[in-house]
């Protein structure tokens, strides 16, 4: 009896943890629709001569732009000012770029902006990289 007991236990944990993971995706991503639970703003900019269209969202407590080339619904980039908001890596707009070089990111000196393993690449206040903060994270879709 506690051998069946421990066995229905074990699977309920197994089936709460697994569904926390797929609640807790990060879904705001280029290739894709913004998810249901995304405030999207109804307003946009448009821009790069009328081709891609910026909208503010809110997600998972988190402020982001996003652009979707103007009357589609896939986003094409999605980026981020929100200090609160951190990367897979757990870098966050404020950090120093060397706290995104340690999570693995490869710098690009000369902007000093840092490719995360993640994709999101972290961007520095250029200058001396040494000493540069993160500005602003952004993610786009792939070969952009």
């Amino acid at each position: 009896m506690n051998r069946i007991l421990l066995v229905i236990f074990a699977v309920a944990a197994f089936a709460c943890a697994s569904h926390r993971a797929v609640r807790d995706e990060f879904l705001l991503i280029p290739g894709r629709k913004p998810p249901r639970d995304a405030r999207v703003s109804p307003i946009a900019s448009v821009h790069q001569g009328g081709n891609l269209c910026t909208q503010e969202v809110s997600y998972k407590g988190h402020q982001f732009n996003i652009d979707r080339t103007c009357g589609q619904p896939k986003i094409t980039y999605v980026q981020s000012f929100d200090e609160s908001f951190a990367t897979p890596e757990g870098v966050s707009v404020g950090d120093p770029i060397a706290k995104a070089i340690s999570a693995g990111g490869v710098l690009h000196q000369r902007e000093c902006d840092v490719v995360l393993p993640s994709r999101w690449t972290a961007h520095g206040t250029g200058g001396d990289c040494s000493m540069a903060k993160i500005v602003y994270l952004d993610l786009q879709r792939d070969g952009a």
